[in-house]
């Protein structure tokens, strides 16, 4: 396959320092963004007075907050985009799902949590083949799964179409495939007089949302641009996804998000077109998890997750197989090739966060360590008047900083001409 190569980017202008000085540069995937909303686009939500975005780490911690853009300098709450990011979907149905919580409250109480599909199959399973409600509840249960297939089916055929004003659709978070959900008998964790909103596995009837325009230039029935304000309305009880001023307790660079009365818009924020990768899945955009193989080396380029200060020199050149520690799953490969553990895997960032289009040649990326959080980064000596810069004397370390010319990179193609960047290049 082709190979590419990284190269140090020194742009004589520095590189902003703060992910709300980014946002003008946004893109979306494949030649610009796009005029309208549609099913399938995957976006972030800047809040209102834009000083943050919807996020939720959603698989131990399935609350909605609104993190703050300073983030990246909070250690106990690091930014991670992946935590922002949502997929535009219809709006579902769960008649079925409906049907067999009701029953599932009858059999068993209301205390249950009948939201959590393996919990539901436990209980069935371990109801006695005598119970009369076992049979009903498996037919009930078998019910979920084909409207839960219904729903899919229904996504894909709706896959790019245009969002309109007054139309109800859900936001499927990402990272971790769950929907944002109100729960409207869980008050809010610190606004009181509101509604807790939560990350469900499949949603429910409270996952549905009405986008409504923020301001009166826009009218029901009009198509939602890409860059407007709106508001998500609960499309059951008419609650608005909102925005608080209440920190939650372990940092400051998250705001609760609830549900209630309380007004609050949202900026729609490209992040990917629906059908950015295509018919090409081997394509990688912004934001994918790689590993980098150098192929004359036959080496993984690794590095030692460390609490150190900024500028450290870690273990992070490139190291061969053999001197990384294996663990029994890792699997081998080619000529006596072979994966590296954690410490060998980085996150591609374009010089947006909030690009995730498809790499291309001669772009500028960073490589973000995922074990530590910190950033590849090559510094040279200051050469003597005259004299070029000595490669052969460059600093190899991480740093916290991403705002850094020497955290950037350039891909470069060796030996293929397409400007494509794929799995086998990098």
């Amino acid at each position: 396959g082709s190979s590419a190569r990284l190269a140090c980017a020194r742009t004589a202008a520095q590189l902003r320092e703060r992910i709300a000085a980014q946002l003008g540069a946004t893109s979306m995937a494949e030649g610009g963004s796009s005029q309208y909303l549609r099913i399938g686009d995957t976006i972030v939500l800047l809040s209102g007075n834009g000083d943050g975005l919807l996020a939720s780490e959603g698989f131990v911690d399935q609350r909605l907050c609104v993190h703050s853009l300073d983030a990246e300098e909070d250690r106990l709450a690091p930014f991670d985009i992946r935590n922002c990011l949502f997929q535009v979907h219809t709006k579902l149905q769960y008649v079925a799902h409906k049907r067999l919580r009701k029953a599932l409250k009858t059999k068993f109480g209301k205390k249950e949590d009948f939201t959590d599909a393996e919990r539901v199959q436990l209980l069935i399973s371990e109801l006695s083949d005598e119970d009369t409600f076992k049979r009903e509840a498996q037919e009930l249960l078998a019910n979920t799964s084909h409207e839960r297939q219904a729903n899919e089916a229904h996504f894909r055929r709706m896959l790019g179409k245009t969002v309109t004003y007054g139309e109800s659709i859900q936001l499927k978070h990402a990272k971790s495939g769950r929907f944002v959900t109100i729960k409207m008998k869980v008050v809010a964790d610190l606004q009181k007089d509101c509604f807790a909103v939560r990350l469900e596995d499949n949603g429910d009837e409270q996952s549905a949302f009405k986008v409504n325009p923020r301001f009166k230039l826009r009218s029901e029935g009009e198509k939602v641009r890409v860059g407007d304000q709106i508001c998500l309305q609960g499309s059951k009880r008419g609650q608005f996804l909102h925005s608080s001023s209440f920190d939650y307790p372990i940092s400051s660079s998250k705001k609760e998000v609830n549900a209630g009365d309380h007004l609050s818009s949202w900026k729609i924020m490209p992040y990917t077109l629906y059908d950015a990768l295509g018919d090409s899945p081997g394509l990688i955009r912004g934001g994918d998890i790689v590993r980098l193989f150098h192929k004359e080396e036959e080496a993984h380029l690794n590095a030692e997750a460390t609490e150190e200060n900024d500028g450290e020199s870690a273990e992070n050149a490139i190291t061969s197989p053999s001197e990384t520690q294996v663990v029994p799953h890792l699997k081998q490969f080619g000529e006596g090739k072979q994966e590296t553990g954690s410490n060998s895997i980085w996150r591609i960032e374009l010089e947006s966060l909030l690009d995730g289009s498809t790499l291309r040649t001669r772009e500028i990326v960073k490589l973000k360590h995922l074990s530590s959080g910190k950033y590849l980064n090559i510094t040279y000596p200051e050469p003597e008047e005259g004299e070029s810069i000595a490669a052969d004397l460059a600093e190899i370390n991480l740093t916290r900083t991403r705002a850094l010319d020497s955290t950037s990179f350039e891909l470069i193609n060796v030996g293929h001409e397409d400007d494509s960047v794929t799995t086998s290049s990098v």
